[in-house]
């Protein structure tokens, strides 16, 4: 209705399409943390890194928080070096304070023993946050093998996965504790809300216990307004201006929660698609 598109349009006016600059900006961080893990530099890998950084590997295990992000890579240097890594970023794409790139990384690491060097090769997706100070840092990066091609109905896929959680919950439907699987269907068993402030919430489990926080609402609205996917392998992106909205138990005052949103989704063993990370900045 026009009172939803005119909410839409002004998330969109407080979060404009990210410059030519801020791409830029985004793809030097991007390769510049690179170089840095290269150089082993531990401390300049992580100036460039959100103090609340996720690492997420192919297997979707995850690694949260500079202290924790130290102690891997201090004990990868102490385990061997790289002997290459390169970077390419593929795209960039954001609204506002948020946005996500999504490239390949080729390195090989040869080790202190006398084993001979491994060569790598992955799939990278990073999400960035725009600091208060103006500058960009990664928030997180999720890699996957990049031996995996995608298939001509991915992206319709993907897009069907967000779909189906607008459809999740409908405008005039009271929240039920049920309803919450039907949210659950969409998402990753281990996926991560990372919030505006950086803050994460991870397993499906706490964001089923965060989420019941809505039981007993009326809904108004619930509209992720995706601009845009694109697919790498076995990963996708994408983007949006979501419009949420909905009525506190025996209350006529309409809560409101609009925002700019990006999200990685994964296609899991069972090739279904879910969401794997959602990072959001409200208006």
């Amino acid at each position: 209705n026009s009172g939803i598109k005119a909410r839409r349009a002004k998330v969109r006016l407080n979060n404009p399409d990210i410059t030519e600059k801020d791409v830029d900006e985004i793809k030097k961080i991007v390769i510049s943390s690179m170089d840095e893990m290269k150089k082993g530099n531990v401390d300049g890998y992580l100036n460039l890194q959100d103090d609340q950084a996720i690492e997420i590997f192919g297997n979707q295990m995850s690694n949260i928080g500079a202290p924790n992000i130290r102690t891997r890579l201090d004990a990868l240097s102490k385990n061997g070096s790289f002997t290459k890594l390169e970077t390419t970023v593929k795209s960039v794409h954001g609204l506002g304070s948020i946005a996500i790139a999504a490239g390949r990384i080729e390195w090989t690491f040869k080790p202190n023993t006398a084993d001979a060097p491994t060569d790598y090769n992955r799939y990278v997706t990073w999400i960035l946050h725009r600091q208060p100070d103006g500058n960009w840092r990664n928030l997180a990066w999720i890699n996957d093998r990049a031996d995996q091609n995608e298939m001509a109905d991915d992206v319709a896929s993907v897009r069907k996965v967000l779909t189906n959680w607008n459809n999740s919950v409908k405008a005039g439907q009271v929240l039920q504790e049920s309803d919450l699987d039907v949210f659950a269907a969409q998402y990753s068993s281990q996926a991560i809300e990372i919030y505006d402030n950086g803050r994460s919430n991870v397993g499906i489990g706490n964001l089923k216990t965060r989420w019941s926080g809505f039981v007993g609402r009326k809904w108004e609205a619930n509209s992720l307004g995706t601009i845009g996917v694109e697919v790498q392998g076995r990963k996708a992106v994408a983007w949006g201006a979501a419009v949420q909205g909905s009525y506190p138990k025996d209350s006529q005052e309409l809560n409101s929660y609009d925002f700019a949103w990006v999200s990685v989704l994964t296609k899991e063993n069972d090739d279904q698609w879910r969401i794997l990370t959602f990072h959001w900045a409200q208006q």
